[in-house]
């Protein structure tokens, strides 16, 4: 019997498309990666030089992305690329974290300038790309003596308009100026209560103790190590002469009692100065007695 000719043509073209509905068959079963799919939150607690945003990712694009963060521009469509000049002036920015999965997340927006429109978008990266969220915007509004920043309450403006001082919204208790072994400090600065508050600290002791000082640095749950600040902490206690801009704008910022506040200023080994803000009357007593405290920063 006479066998019929192989069509080796047929056979290379059968073996061809076997081999590509394997190969085919494998990427479809590894599943395509797409970007990450995300919404952008309405930004929240909006102050002259700060804002609180974040985003919800529902969707990482079929495999686990690596970041979620923000990104915010004085123009349209921020994004995460650095080399974007966005409108001149290098005032993008942005934030992140490392965490995965779907969910929402939120960031403190900090550093803005105060009459400024800012553009934010969320943002989440996975091996296809970033993928963004909707952009929302928000208008800082002046900073005024009695504005809020940086969980304070402004009381002082330096010559930039975009820094200064700002106090905490409420006393601490009240405290004496030192631990009772009274010792010559040498925090005689009447202006910078930031580096009198350290040299107390580092004389009286910095972890433990009731005391002016220490009630500052410590308040609203702050505390040393700070990495941002020259000696670890945010909130201080007051100069003599920064108390005295506190007192003269107690009435736009309220809450002041009208007793005595300490001040980080001292007076000489048993005697440390004060203000009674009653009647601003400026005086040294006793390192001992308890008076009111209250903590400010710089922002």
């Amino acid at each position: 019997m006479k066998r019929k000719p192989i069509n080796l043509s047929l056979s290379i073209v059968v073996v061809v498309t076997a081999a590509l509905v394997i190969i085919t068959g494998g990427c479809k079963k590894q599943g395509k990666v797409d970007l990450p799919v995300l919404t952008t939150t309405a930004p929240t607690d909006i102050t002259p030089v700060s804002a609180t945003c974040g985003g919800t990712v529902t969707s990482e694009g079929g495999e686990s992305t690596w970041i979620r963060g923000l990104c915010w521009s004085t123009a349209h469509n921020p994004t995460t690329d650095p080399s974007q000049n966005f409108d001149g002036v290098a005032d993008s920015n942005e934030i992140y974290n490392g965490v995965s999965g779907v969910g929402t997340f939120s960031f403190f927006m900090g550093g803005l300038k105060p009459l400024t429109k800012y553009y934010v978008r969320a943002f989440a990266e996975n091996s296809a790309g970033v993928g963004y969220g909707n952009e929302v915007s928000f208008s800082t509004p002046a900073l005024v003596i009695g504005a809020k920043v940086a969980d304070g309450i402004v009381f002082d403006i330096d010559n930039t308009g975009l820094h200064g001082l700002a106090c905490a919204p409420a006393d601490e208790e009240q405290v004496s100026w030192s631990t009772g072994e009274n010792v010559t400090i040498g925090s005689t600065d009447f202006e910078n209560g930031y580096e009198d508050t350290y040299l107390i600290t580092s004389a009286e002791g910095n972890t433990t103790g009731n005391y002016a000082a220490l009630a500052c640095i410590y308040h609203g749950g702050g505390q040393y190590g700070d990495p941002g600040m020259p000696h670890g902490f945010i909130w201080y206690l007051p100069s003599k002469i920064e108390l005295n801009k506190l007192y003269n704008q107690k009435n736009v910022i309220g809450g002041f009692s009208d007793g005595e506040y300490w001040s980080s200023t001292e007076f000489d080994v048993n005697n440390a100065w004060i203000e009674d803000f009653s009647n601003g009357k400026e005086t040294a007593t006793d390192k001992a007695i308890t008076h009111h405290v209250r903590a400010i920063r710089t922002f």
